[in-house]
């Protein structure tokens, strides 16, 4: 495991985030919307398909009428991949067009069959784009929580980009207020049942002490 990218203090518990370096790849792990079809010599990149060649691709995508976006990939000390209809890439020398994302026709029109359906799947091919250049320049990130002890109590991955990070921490979080819950009620519970007991006030067993507790 990579050393920590970030480790906040909550409640006397350690949330320590890491790169995840075992990420899967999103076009595999999720069902994306969109087909990303790619040729690049050197990298597997985006969807199998069929495709002998950019020319073929094109005359598919003019036939189903499809919607489309050109996929751009800068090569340079690692990969990444943007969209854009412009060229989204100042350096001509390490980047360039590399394929495209695109949805057939019948497709949007499944997806989102009343109104302009144009817009909407460009924006979910925009976003599936974004999540999977996170995949191959990896930025994907996980957590794992800490007691005071330095043990590990549980942890989670998968989180694509920088855009969740905050999402990846209010969940982190709220795992922690989950356990401290968890740990209360069991104190609770194991308290009633000594003073039903009648156990001496001496003997019982102290109460968690949580940061924030109220």
């Amino acid at each position: 495991m990579n050393d920590e990218y970030k480790i906040i203090e909550y409640r006397g518990f350690k949330i320590k985030i890491y790169q995840d370096e075992d990420a899967l790849d999103p076009r595999e792990q999720f069902d994306p919307f969109g087909e990303m079809v790619c040729f690049h010599p050197n990298y597997s990149l985006g969807d199998k398909h069929d495709f002998s060649g950019s020319e073929d691709l094109m005359e598919f995508l003019k036939e189903e009428k499809a919607i489309y976006l050109p996929l751009y990939l800068y090569d340079h000390s690692g990969i990444s991949m943007s969209t854009s209809r412009g060229y989204p890439f100042n350096c001509p020398w390490d980047s360039g067009q590399v394929g495209v994302i695109y949805v057939t026709r019948n497709d949007a029109r499944k997806e989102y069959p009343k109104g302009n359906y144009k817009d909407k799947v460009l924006t979910v091919m925009e976003g599936e784009v974004e999540t999977y250049n996170s995949y191959i320049s990896g930025d994907v990130f996980g957590w794992v929580i800490e007691d005071r002890n330095g043990e590990d109590l549980d942890s989670c991955w998968g989180y694509y980009g920088h855009k969740e990070m905050n999402f990846m921490i209010d969940t982190a979080k709220a795992e922690v207020d989950s356990r401290i819950e968890m740990l209360q009620k069991a104190h609770t519970d194991k308290l009633k049942v000594q003073i039903t007991n009648r156990v001496p006030l001496r003997l019982r067993e102290m109460a968690p002490v949580f940061e924030g507790a109220s």
